[in-house]
């Protein structure tokens, strides 16, 4: 239907029938076009931000010429495709999006839609994602700006809204929130992120895998509540965590609750390539840290990214490099071989299966065709061309495009596929349950190759996240699953772990309590390994928090759940012992910081309890007063008959007072007549009363009290109690009427036998509400004088403030002792954290507390 000779003729067939829901993939959806003047506007708007942005970019000489080079590239751009957009519009007379009749839009796997366009004056800041964003997102922002402006409705579903930087979020809230963000005055990226984002300066190794650097990074949320509360007023957020708390053998668990991390040695080899210094401090010619070193020397191989390139590939296999060296049998990939034998064997009875991802490389033939005996190594493939790290590695990936790794892999000296395939035949497992994901090139294939999986004829199945991440069902019998290496962004290694941790696998129901999938890691020691599970921990760590942000944190930069295994990951890779001790002691500051949050938000806390209770007790006392006003008169004018005054409303507005008296056991036509009368009155008055808002009215007089109504702006039917003269009076909860039906007005919800029995309940309970007032009274004195005793003068000290100060001192200085480390070959730390002997202090008092307990 899509063919371009058939799409006017199915875009008119939309148009014309009622069609409950249209469905189709991403790329189809982008054949139709977008309005023309919403996206003329906003192809205007862009143009005008760049402008401005360029502007300040030039007036700053801190700014980069490579920097005000792009934007005035993108300008150009912007207005080319303008010139263009008007070109074409005068000669289509194509239907577009906003002549389908379209009523709402729902996008799944909305997160492939994130990288939109984003202009900031901000200068090079890490972790802002891909600027110059993707036509695929672009298309879809236009669409969903026509969707707003019609109020039609909108719909994303995705498990992963950030997935990669902070940036994802302000993304989301351009497609889905644009009129809060406008609203707000925080439409600008710069604007929000001046509100809510915070750049953060922090030490971060380098592409070495050795050295540190001061590098600026984006990944810092502030005013969290707030962005909280705008965000989740459009999100529904459920994890799995969430399901289990409910069902607790929902996913299989991992072994021993987290990754098990695999660090093998580098080898000399691989040593001398990544950087050796001399006894001057000097790094041997030609090795990565030295071709960073020199890369004015030779931009084309020395750029950031062919040294980044070459270290990911090192730390994989070094024959990656050099495909003629020999095999060296501590490697990451030997490593891989032993587990994942070892796993085979231990279920094999159950035709357990395993999963290993490797982004780094890729097959060259297919798995049944390898031949045991062939050569591995590939022609090597040159890229002379310069491109920016942070570009290549957050760059937008279009529908069908090639991602970094993918590009890297093709161009492999080197193929690891076979590699594995071969020793782990060599050690007996059948070639035929070894597949690589690439052997699927049709939805037909993949299906058997699943089912393969899945019936366990096959047993190891090999791949990388973009080929077998999102879609790929093989979890029946999984028990392994393999990390070769590390991917880019969290939300990749969420899709690696969730083949994994999902529902379906047989063998965990089978056993749910002791069944356990395990989850392999592998890095070698001082290569670009560490600095890969860097980045996934710097990013993982705002995403994460940010996801189960509570209302009384107001920052975030904190590490939980999957980063803090990585950043194990990170310490164990360098070889450092004073990286570890690093990595734990900012862990041990971050939970200390939060106890002492914790600390001051449970002082101010109590302050306004106190003063809460205090304005309480008054209130309270109040309503006893206004209780024991009305029981009075209640009791003063309490007779065995109905007896009292009703209001007619006029047109006026004005009412009308009538004495009635309805006599108790009396069934005569005209007591009848006289009851029959006040109903009709009565919802008369409900009528009048339920049409006109914020409107009070009188509607009776009863046992000596006054009874009026008003509708609320909140649509609801709200009644008063009070004395004659209106000076004391009560809104009892039982006399609010809300509109529970569609099908009936609120005045129906309202009738006069039901309304008088609510009304003799709240007299006959007054009695009742007087004594729940004075107990609560008793208790809120009692908390009043309790909270006394620990605030003002009287508040206790912090008393693990010696501790945190000294934690504070330990985290700067092991930093200190870090990059001396890093510059000079021979310093030795003799550094000894002062924080230990503060704790132990802690734990002493502590226990001598526990055992006085005991004692009493």
């Amino acid at each position: 239907d899509l063919k371009k000779d058939n799409r006017e003729k199915f875009f008119s067939k939309i148009a014309t029938n009622n069609f409950d829901s249209i469905i189709m993939t991403h790329s189809q959806f982008k054949l139709i076009p977008a309005p023309y003047e919403v996206i003329k506007k906003q192809y205007e708007e862009d143009i005008n931000i760049l402008e401005q942005t360029l502007e300040k970019k030039r007036n700053d000489d801190n700014v980069m010429r490579y920097s005000v080079k792009d934007l005035e590239k993108r300008i150009e751009n912007f207005k080319v495709k303008l010139s263009d957009l008007q070109t074409t519009h005068k000669k289509s007379k194509a239907i577009d999006f906003s002549e389908l009749g379209i009523d709402a839009l729902i996008i799944d796997e909305a997160h492939e839609f994130k990288n939109l366009l984003i202009t900031t004056s901000m200068g090079d800041i890490s972790g802002l994602g891909n600027l110059k964003g993707s036509q695929k997102a672009y298309d879809l922002y236009s669409k969903t700006q026509y969707i707003h402006e019609q109020n039609k409705k909108l719909y994303f579903l995705t498990g992963t809204p950030i997935s990669n930087s902070i940036t994802e979020l302000y993304t989301l809230q351009r497609y889905i929130q644009p009129n809060i963000l406008k609203e707000k005055g925080i439409q600008a990226f710069d604007s929000w992120a001046s509100t809510f984002g915070e750049v953060t300066n922090a030490w971060e190794l380098d592409s070495s895998g050795i050295n540190y650097k001061i590098v600026a990074r984006f990944n810092k949320f502030k005013n969290v509540p707030e962005l909280s509360t705008m965000y989740k007023s459009v999100a529904d957020i459920v994890t799995n965590n969430d399901i289990m708390k409910y069902q607790k053998d929902f996913v299989p668990k991992l072994y021993n609750d987290k990754p098990i991390n695999i660090v093998a040695p580098r080898s000399e080899a691989i040593a001398e390539f990544i950087g050796i210094q001399d006894e001057n401090g000097a790094w041997n010619k030609g090795s990565i840290v030295w071709r960073m070193e020199h890369q004015q020397e030779d931009i084309t191989r020395n750029n950031l990214l062919a040294c980044t390139t070459d270290a990911r590939k090192a730390g994989l296999d070094f024959r990656l490099i050099d495909p003629h060296c020999n095999d060296y049998a501590d490697s990451k990939i030997n490593k891989l071989i032993e587990n994942v034998f070892n796993e085979y064997n231990a279920w094999n009875d159950d035709k357990g299966t395993q999963l290993i991802f490797c982004d780094l490389s890729t097959p060259k033939q297919h798995s049944q065709k390898v031949s045991l005996n062939g050569n591995i190594a590939t022609p090597n493939l040159n890229k002379e061309e310069f491109v920016n790290i942070n570009e290549a590695i957050e760059q937008a990936e279009e529908e069908n495009s090639k991602s970094l790794d993918e590009l890297l892999a093709e161009q492999a000296k080197f193929d690891v596929y076979t590699d594995i395939l071969k020793k782990l035949v060599a050690k007996g497992i059948p070639q035929n349950e070894i597949r690589f994901i690439h052997d699927a090139k049709t939805d037909l294939q993949k299906g058997q190759l699943f089912a393969d999986m899945n019936s366990g004829k096959a047993r190891i199945l090999i791949g990388s996240t973009q080929k077998m991440g999102a879609g790929t069902n093989v979890q029946k019998r999984i028990v392994a699953l393999h990390h070769l290496d590390c991917p880019w962004r969290p939300s990749d290694l969420e899709q690696r772990s969730g083949r994994v941790i999902r529902q379906g696998n047989e063998l965990f129901m089978r056993d749910p309590q002791n069944f356990r999938v395990k989850e392999f890691r592998y890095a070698t020691e001082r290569t670009y390994d560490a600095r890969m599970w860097q980045v996934i921990e710097s990013k993982a760590r705002s995403i994460e928090q940010f996801r189960k942000a509570g209302a009384d944190v107001r920052t975030l930069e904190d590490i939980t759940s999957g980063a803090a295994d990585a950043a194990e990951m990170k310490a164990e890779a360098t070889g450092n012992p004073l990286i570890l001790l690093q990595v734990q002691l900012s862990s041990d500051l971050r939970q200390e910081e939060m106890l002492y949050s914790g600390y001051k938000r449970q002082i101010h806390n109590n302050e306004e309890s106190l003063k809460n209770n205090i304005s309480k007790i008054n209130y309270l006392k109040k309503n006893t007063e206004i209780y024991t006003t009305l029981k009075t008169i209640v009791d003063s004018n309490t007779n065995e008959h109905f007896q009292g005054k009703y209001y007619e409303i006029q047109s006026s507005n004005e009412a009308i007072a009538k004495d009635f008296i309805i006599f108790k056991d009396d069934n005569s036509d005209s007591n009848k007549a006289r009851q029959k009368e006040i109903e009709l009155v009565f919802n008369k008055n409900i009528e009048t009363l339920s049409k006109d808002y914020q409107k009070e009215y009188k509607i009776f007089e009863y046992k000596g009290l006054l009874i009026s109504g008003e509708k609320t702006s909140l649509n609801t039917l709200s009644f008063y109690i009070s004395t004659l003269d209106g000076k004391t009076f009560v809104e009892p909860e039982n006399l609010v009427y809300k509109q529970d039906s569609q099908l009936l007005s609120l005045a129906n919800e309202v009738n006069f036998r039901g309304f008088m029995t609510k009304v003799n309940n709240f007299y006959n309970n007054l009695d009742k509400f007087i004594s729940q007032e004075n107990a609560q009274i008793q208790k809120l004195e009692l908390e009043i004088t309790e909270l006394k005793s620990i605030t003002g003068d009287n508040t206790p000290k912090y008393k693990r403030k010696d501790y945190l100060e000294a934690l504070r001192e330990d985290n700067r200085i092991v930093m200190e002792e870090i990059e001396k480390m890093s510059k000079q070959k021979d310093y030795k730390s003799s550094f000894m954290p002062k924080s230990t002997k503060f704790l132990e202090e802690l734990n002493k008092q502590s226990k001598t507390i526990k055992e006085n307990a005991i004692d009493y």
